[in-house]
């Protein structure tokens, strides 16, 4: 198993405490964490779709047309328990930039097995229903006739076409028809297979994807001179320099701005002067655009970074510097004064993140 690098893959919908838990449970299976990816679904049948022109049994006319530099695409994954959307766009060194957050819902195929249990349900009783899916007499016939219903769903006919779930044509006309005379609609010959090729492209070239739009608000706990216009009075606090403001949010990159793995955003702080021996930075992400303090709701705390100070340069300048990473972001300080460094790091995969 030490040759194999494992690409696993999830829907857009999932948080990041689902995905932590995907992960966890492939290294309790015995997947070495240094040898597994984790994968977005439309982001790999995005791959796919960028690669599929060499594929043997792909229509050639299915690629991408001329494959121009700053071309915009947006990828539909109709999968069995979700629907999963992601937009990207073409760069010049034929890498991908996402253009908005992946997303989707539960709207699925397994909305139509639900509809079917629906139905029976109202045949049948609830009580049939129920005996029928829990009795160990006929679990065997439970799972064969879902077994049946999901070959049917595959080769539903409709007057003019016969196709499998992946490519039903009820869908495509659908799709088709919406998009009618705003852009083109391209369906790959194996619309099914999408999602786990591309998983194998990416795990060959995991930097296909060299541009993604921040999910969170990223930022620092800071405590700037109170403004009465502007913070509340709660927030005031007397230091030895003056008054402050306690908690407030300060951004360094926002929900919905472009970040690069390796991009690096820093800021210099003024030390507030306290009479102790070491600085604390509260790291913070929010759902929200424009936090204003580190409590309001939709903030999580990451951690804190401990900043050791002696008497020399207790008011010195700190640079705060942001580094972010595909699953991680590192945290760095530096005393501008004796130039001395402190680094943390932070899972951004954590199950320990919880947003007040």
């Amino acid at each position: 198993m030490d040759d194999i690098h494992f690409v696993l893959t999830v829907p857009a919908i999932w948080d990041d405490t689902a995905k932590m838990f995907m992960r966890e449970a492939a290294v309790d299976a015995g997947i070495k964490s240094d040898q597994l990816l984790i994968a977005l679904e439309p982001e790999a049948a995005s791959i796919y779709c960028q690669l599929m022109h060499l594929e043997a049994n792909e229509n050639k006319r299915f690629f991408l047309v001329g494959k121009e530099i700053g071309a915009k695409y947006m990828v539909i994954d109709l999968g069995g328990g979700t629907a999963d959307i992601t937009i990207h766009q073409l760069k010049e060194d034929g890498s991908l930039a996402e253009l908005v957050p992946a997303s989707g819902g539960s709207w699925g195929g397994t909305c139509i097995d639900k509809a079917l249990n629906d139905f029976l349900t109202k045949v049948f009783g609830e009580t049939v229903m129920k005996i029928f899916k829990t009795d160990p007499e006929y679990l065997e016939d439970y799972f064969e006739f879902w077994h049946r219903f999901e070959v049917k769903k595959r080769n539903f006919e409709t007057k003019s076409n016969k196709n499998d779930g992946q490519n039903c044509s009820v869908i495509q006309d659908a799709v088709k028809k919406e998009f009618e005379g705003k852009c083109g609609v391209v369906v790959p010959n194996q619309a099914g297979l999408a999602v786990v090729k591309g998983a194998v492209y990416f795990g060959h070239q995991p930097d296909l994807i060299t541009e993604r739009v921040s999910r969170y608000t990223y930022g620092i706990q800071t405590w700037p001179a109170f403004n009465e216009t502007k913070h509340d009075k709660s927030k005031r606090v007397v230091m030895a320099d003056g008054p402050r403001c306690r908690d407030v949010f300060f951004k360094f990159v926002v929900k919905g701005d472009k970040i690069k793995p390796g991009d690096k955003k820093a800021y210099i702080f003024k030390y507030p002067g306290l009479k102790s021996d070491s600085f604390d930075c509260g790291v913070f992400i929010s759902n929200e655009k424009n936090p204003k303090y580190v409590d309001d709701e939709g903030c999580a705390k990451l951690g804190t970074l401990h900043i050791p100070l002696d008497g020399v340069d207790r008011n010195a300048d700190i640079e705060e510097t942001l580094i972010f990473g595909d699953t991680e972001l590192h945290v760095t300080a530096c005393n501008c004064t004796n130039k001395m460094k402190y680094k943390v790091t932070f899972d951004l995969l954590s199950e320990n993140i919880n947003f007040s």
